[in-house]
């Protein structure tokens, strides 16, 4: 028996664990307890894992601090082609009687002063692969269903746009205001489904039979989706350090030698960094580690089309 949901592929679960998500967020009005973040990212987890077996496994990144939750590394070792996802999720803290009045409150965390968000940007950038910032919207069934269809239980967006909407909040907070910012009516014109990364769209170049979508194809549908009018990033915006941050941190001219440095290496030595080379050696072990896993990567491997 396995307590993850059992699905026929990636593509299976962004389709159909979106309202299993909205009803677990529901339970909390029954059983009395809140439940976190964490708890339904370790079922989304587990359940990629158990669909993927050998084409999949779980590894702890390096850094220190990502500014997200999990990563999803979707690689094709045949071309060399990957894209990661670095994501940061958040869950609807539900209106009483108006569903768009819902908020993530901790949207701009921590202590309002949006640092998780700064720190998934710039973290993002630094990838040797290429990685783009998103963000996770848990929503329970009461609001899915006072939207009329409207949200579903697990929500995208981009984490460049989040972040300008971050930024807008402490400087806001600074002027002692208070924008309505976090609420679903402000955010939702931002969302796209699970199913954009993890689907190949109509026409598009299908999975082979490990179901794990091509990178190209998933990082073309994040790159070509449609935005509100009001909402383009052009740039990957960036808020000002603190004195004690960029005593952490290199300096620019430092940082442009090792990323370029890194650059040469990944691509003259090998198609991936090493940290998913060893991944990818290791796939018939076993994908679930026993230890507790902080901000989890979770490496799908694609076959192609």
């Amino acid at each position: 028996m396995t307590l993850a949901p059992l699905f026929d592929s990636p593509c299976d679960l962004a389709q159909r664990i979106p309202s299993m998500v909205s009803y677990f967020l529901d339970l909390e009005a029954k059983i009395g307890r809140r439940f976190r973040e964490d708890s339904v990212t370790d079922i989304v987890i587990a359940s990629l894992l158990k669909i993927a077996g050998s084409n999949a496994t779980v590894l702890v990144p390096p850094e220190v601090k990502t500014g997200g939750d999990f990563d999803i590394l979707i690689v094709e070792p045949a071309t060399g082609e990957a894209i990661q996802y670095r994501i940061q999720a958040k869950r609807l803290s539900p209106h009483p009687t108006t569903w768009g009045w819902g908020s993530y409150r901790e949207l701009d965390h921590p202590h309002g002063q949006g640092k998780q968000a700064s720190t998934l940007i710039r973290s993002s950038a630094k990838e040797a692969i290429k990685t783009i910032p998103l963000y996770a919207f848990y929503n329970p069934e009461t609001g899915c269903a006072a939207s009329g269809g409207e949200i579903s239980g697990i929500e995208l967006a981009d984490g460049r746009e989040i972040n300008q909407i971050v930024k807008t909040l402490v400087k806001a907070k600074a002027a002692s205001k208070r924008p309505r910012l976090k609420r679903l009516d402000h955010l939702r014109d931002l969302f796209f489904p699970l199913s954009t990364i993890l689907c190949p769209p109509l026409g598009a170049e299908r999975p082979a039979s490990t179901g794990i979508i091509p990178p190209r194809t998933s990082r073309l549908a994040i790159e070509t989706r449609g935005r509100p009018h009001w909402m383009w990033v052009k740039k990957i915006p960036r808020l000002p350090r603190d004195r004690q941050e960029n005593l952490a941190l290199p300096s620019p001219t430092q940082e442009t030698s090792r990323r370029s440095r890194g650059a040469r290496q990944v691509s003259a030595a090998r198609r991936f960094p090493a940290v998913v080379e060893r991944a990818l050696a290791r796939r018939e072990e076993e994908a679930i580690q026993v230890a507790l896993v902080k901000r989890p990567k979770i490496v799908l491997v694609s076959k192609g089309g």
